[in-house]
């Protein structure tokens, strides 16, 4: 129940403010569109134990706000994993909805301007009528993704459990598998209904079209307001990854605020440095082969001309979109435990591709599907083979899309803690995991510092990526 209250809960409130959010961005003349885009992606590059062990931060018993207004607000229990799952499932909300507001005809819009349609019924039967099924995709997403998180609720559920915590305890604690067994099947059963609800709705998708870019009239007290609105929607999401610059670079909060290093200096000493390197080579090996296989298995899905075979393949890439990672880790040790991989980098990599492999396959899927099929039919006639076809005609054509599919691998395998939590060891540790020692040791400002690190490392990358793809595509 604590498990189904949470994920409806969270999933009301990320769905409605990342459409809106997102439709502010969109339909209006606000400044610095990308850099809210950016800022509201933010909280994606850290682990989402972070959010909850932030949200502790501020608002725990010795938090920032609490020791400022003095006023508890009793975060613990199903609040504040409500509260931090809301910040954890609002940026891929967010990136859902903005997608599916970029590819709506707008030319529906500035026929209802010549036509004089009020705004509200623009609104209400256009916009919201247009969108109600992929709605519904992006509710049952972020309810799938809430209700398979334990990072969130075991940094500050407290005496509230919920399913995923209840597993992670089970296996990592008691190690009873066979437990843990039953848990993880009840963890599949919305995610199933999921994966159920997106292929039937996936035959009356909105048509991606390439409209011209929405044209928002000019209204300053409108744009005033949703710029407002975006920077207090900002600032609430920053807050918890906000919070650690303030704990992990003082003395000692909140006797002794000074600046400090010390935390930074106790973290490479205790391992850090072997944790990243192991987290870069894990997450570099994860996105280029991962990017290579979710590349090739959407070239051959898209050509195959046995269509049965096509979609066999399509919803066998498409179902790992909705494995909960917890779930997933604990298969992989039931099913790899006596082979030579189990224990070592390679059966991360492994769960990692798994884990992360269809969000890069669909796009694949759909930016190869664009790339006019007579181009392929002229390279034949010329004699060119497919891989030298994939290689100097189709890659190049579609190079932004592997430049994404690539980051979103390395960027994912660089966070997450639940599909590898229960793999790894002191040989193959992440950085990430590094969170959860330092936690149960109560060592906060320690790892403080370990989710800056990972901050870091993933803004690097960003900047490395929006480099890359600026002077070589």
């Amino acid at each position: 129940m604590n498990s189904i209250i949470v994920a409806a809960c969270t999933t009301l409130i990320s769905v409605i403010l990342a459409f809106s959010l997102a439709y502010m961005i969109d339909r209006s003349n606000i400044k610095g569109k990308e850099v809210w885009r950016a800022l509201f992606i933010l909280p994606m590059l850290v682990p989402s134990i972070a959010h909850g062990f932030g949200l502790i931060n501020l608002f725990g018993d010795n938090g920032f706000v609490t020791q400022a207004v003095g006023v508890n607000i009793n975060l613990y229990g199903i609040k504040g994993i409500v509260f931090g799952s809301v910040i954890y499932a609002l940026p891929i909300a967010f990136l859902m909805f903005s997608d599916i507001l970029k590819y709506m005809d707008t030319g529906v819009y500035d026929a209802c301007r010549a036509l004089g349609i009020p705004k509200a019924k623009v609104f209400f039967d256009i916009t919201l009528g247009l969108i109600k099924k992929q709605l519904l995709i992006v509710a049952s997403t972020v309810f799938t993704i809430v209700f398979t998180d334990y990072g969130v609720a075991l940094a500050i559920g407290g005496k509230a459990n919920t399913l995923p915590v209840l597993l992670y305890r089970e296996v990592i604690g008691l190690l009873d598998f066979s437990k843990g067994g039953f848990i993880a099947i009840l963890l599949l059963i919305p995610a199933i209904i999921t994966f159920l609800l997106s292929r039937k709705i996936n035959n009356v998708e909105l048509d991606q079209v390439n409209s011209p870019v929405y044209t928002a009239t000019r209204n300053k007290a409108r744009d005033i307001l949703y710029t407002a609105i975006c920077a207090i929607a900002a600032l609430i999401a920053l807050m918890p990854v906000i919070s650690y610059i303030g704990i992990g670079l003082v003395e000692q909060y909140p006797t002794n605020m000074t600046f400090s290093l010390k935390h930074l200096q106790a973290v490479v000493y205790g391992g850090a440095g072997n944790a990243i390197y192991n987290s870069l080579v894990i997450s570099l090996s994860t996105a280029l082969i991962g990017t290579a296989a979710a590349y090739l298995i959407a070239y051959v899905s898209i050509r195959l001309p046995n269509k049965f075979m096509a979609r066999t393949i399509y919803s066998l890439a498409v179902f790992p979109l909705v494995i909960p990672g917890i779930v997933l880790g604990l298969g992989y040790i039931q099913f790899f435990s006596f082979t030579p991989i189990y224990g070592t980098a390679y059966i991360i990599i492994l769960v990692n591709i798994m884990h992360f492999f269809s969000t890069p396959y669909l796009l694949a899927y759909n930016s190869q599907n664009k790339i006019p099929g007579e181009l392929e039919q002229a390279a034949n006639t010329m004699g060119i083979k497919q891989l030298k076809y994939i290689k100097d005609i189709l890659a190049p054509s579609t190079s932004a899309t592997i430049m994404n599919m690539f980051s979103f691998f390395f960027i994912n395998s660089m966070v997450t803690i639940s599909a590898v939590a229960f793999l790894s060891n002191t040989r193959n540790m992440t950085i990430a995991l590094m969170i959860n020692q330092y936690e149960a040791q109560l060592l906060f400002e320690e790892a403080s510092v370990v989710v800056l690190l990972i901050l870091c490392v993933n803004l690097v990358f960003k900047w490395i990526a929006s480099l890359f793809r600026k002077y070589l595509f």
